[in-house]
């Protein structure tokens, strides 16, 4: 039997000693509580506390993904930045390009037309030179005596766009200015020229060669916009990616011998304006690799629309066996159209029926994707352009198209200092998510864990003070002070972006790296080892259930309702009371 004895010793080593749950500090009896206590949430919340790591970094790295610093040469105050839905990630490429680089979709626009009237143009013989930086060509176009406007409009239009140059023309019919183009201000029908974004960086320019042809549709060239891209919404919808149209022939044995009749065969090829016959010699010991070499060589070196070239494919192999069924590498021929223009595709055949039947046995008489133009639907008005490179706002907003999706989604063109500000605010607040959260349960998680990602805060301190980030309370969350953010922009942009976004050094780049790699590893990787929560003395510790904890902490607290010195025992005779119930 266990005797409690009091005296004014014991009273006040007791006072000293006692914590406030009534177990002596030190005891056996108060470190296997808490260890047991840590078991048991470490069985209770491990596999949810791994998942609300893994939400909360994912927040974190969300945020920084979606930070983008302006680079358009601009002034902070006059900055734009492009911010996608979030459903726009990996389908459209968007960028705001910088003053110096902006360059319009419609470079040259003709005055405007009444379509059906007579041609005040005199009939006859006219030739111009259009030229695409260093590439250029002559057209001619035979005017007749019973031409209208609009005929002469679309004769100009047809031969601009049969031409090899990466130009394109179309006659446009607006009643009032604006109505269907941006920047056209002439009504009824007019010629507009238009070179893709992908080519951006070439000039176009148009000259009389023979005739006044250019001077009489009054063609002059588009300027580009003054000033930083206009703030907006762009609801876009991509129908269909740009893919060239590619020919692949089968897998053979390279070294094999084709069985081939020897002789000349032709194969007849159109691309647009291009077209024509290529002959290739087959002999007797040709191998698949000799035939296909052949073939390649004479189709590269008639034209310019389109390329060959050798591939290694994957064939069926000559051992087969009962349940086995192997492959082998083999060799093919890849044909594929060369930038192809909006509506042109690459067609091959062969010139004769020894032709067609040769074609055949190299699967070359069928294509392997017939091709297609991007198609993106842009504020409700389809657009067609080949490459995939969509330009708005005169040539401000670039958006590249890279896979198609069926819902509107939008994009919108903001400002820069506005949307810098709800960015590092969003980052910071995510960051203090985490944190908070890394703080609260750190004891079942990698030791050091929350100061490992307060690391690059605490290497940076006097600076991100000086741009309106500062750390504040016993936890050192991150408070964000817009007025000194706006102030650090004013003084030093660059500043505050390399503090911020600079590769390799950023605060938001090391977030970013942390992320990554604790993403990689699986957020399990940052939560103690489990055999880690048990006192290596004691063992492991029990209870291990709610329930018995229950049962310990009840019989614990006895030692809260012991008397004071001088006090009658609860049970009158002394020993140990079940306050139960």
């Amino acid at each position: 039997m266990t005797v409690i004895k009091w005296g004014p010793d014991q009273a006040a080593a007791a006072a000293q000693d006692r914590r406030t749950t009534g177990v002596w500090t030190g005891s056996a009896w108060s470190e296997r509580f808490k260890d047991a206590d840590r078991a048991a949430r470490y069985a209770r919340l491990a596999p949810s506390l791994a998942l609300e790591l893994e939400n909360r970094v994912r927040a974190l790295d969300a945020r920084l993904a979606g930070f983008r610093w302006p680079d358009t040469g601009l002034s902070m105050a006059r900055a734009r930045l492009a911010v996608k839905d979030p459903g726009l990630e990996r389908k459209v490429r968007a960028e705001l390009p910088e003053a110096a680089d902006v360059s319009r979709y419609y470079r040259y626009f003709s005055r405007g037309f009444e379509a059906s009237q007579p041609l005040s143009l005199d009939p006859g013989d006219y030739e111009f030179k259009v030229s695409l930086g260093a590439d250029s060509e002559t057209l001619s176009l035979e005017v007749g005596s019973d031409w209208t406007n609009g005929d002469l409009l679309q004769a100009v239009a047809d031969g601009i766009n049969d031409s090899k140059l990466k130009v394109q023309a179309e006659v446009v019919r607006q009643d009032s200015p604006g109505q269907r183009v941006d920047g056209l201000l002439a009504t009824g029908s007019a010629l507009a020229l238009t070179v893709n974004q992908a080519y951006a960086d070439r000039e176009l320019k148009l000259r009389d060669s023979s005739g006044h042809l250019v001077k009489a549709l009054d063609l002059e060239a588009t300027r580009a916009p003054v000033g930083p891209a206009e703030e907006a919404v762009y609801d876009l919808k991509g129908v269909m990616i740009a893919r060239p149209t590619a020919f692949s022939s089968k897998g053979f044995d390279p070294n094999e011998a084709t069985g081939l009749a020897a002789g000349t065969y032709g194969v007849d090829f159109a691309m647009g304006a291009d077209s024509g016959t290529v002959r290739f010699v087959v002999e007797a010991a040709d191998t698949w690799r000799d035939v296909l070499t052949k073939l390649g060589q004479a189709l590269d070196s008639a034209q310019d629309s389109f390329s060959s070239r050798l591939v290694t494919v994957s064939r069926p192999s000559d051992l087969v066996g009962d349940d086995l069924y192997l492959k082998m590498d083999g060799l093919a021929l890849a044909i594929e159209a060369e930038a192809p223009k909006v509506g042109e595709r690459l067609s091959l055949g062969g010139s004769d029926a020894a032709s067609d039947e040769v074609l055949s046995a190299l699967g070359l008489d069928c294509t392997a994707y017939p091709g297609s133009d991007a198609r993106m639907t842009v504020n409700g008005t389809d657009e067609v352009r080949a490459p995939g490179i969509f330009s708005e706002d005169q040539g401000r907003v670039r958006l590249g198209l890279e896979d198609s999706f069926g819902q509107t989604l939008p994009l919108r063109v903001t400002g820069a200092l506005e949307r810098l500000e709800q960015g590092v605010g969003g980052v910071a607040a995510a960051y203090n998510d985490l944190r908070l959260f890394m703080l609260r349960n750190q004891d079942l998680l990698s030791p050091g864990l929350a100061e490992d990602w307060r690391g690059p805060v605490d290497s940076r301190l006097a600076e991100l003070n000086w741009l309106g980030l500062e750390e504040t309370g016993r936890d050192r969350l991150l408070w964000f002070d817009h007025d000194r953010f706006y102030f650090a922009l004013g003084r030093d942009p660059d500043r505050v972006r390399d503090l911020l976004s600079a590769p390799g050094k950023g605060l938001f780049k090391d977030w970013e790296r942390a992320a990554g790699e604790l993403l990689a590893a699986g957020p399990e990787s940052r939560l103690v080892e489990e055999a880690s929560v048990d006192d290596p003395a004691l063992g492991r510790p029990g209870p291990a259930t709610e329930l018995e904890l229950e049962k310990g902490s009840r019989l614990l607290d006895l030692y809260d309702d012991l008397p004071e010195p001088g006090e009658p025992h609860p049970g009158g005779r002394g020993g140990v009371v079940d306050k139960s119930g």
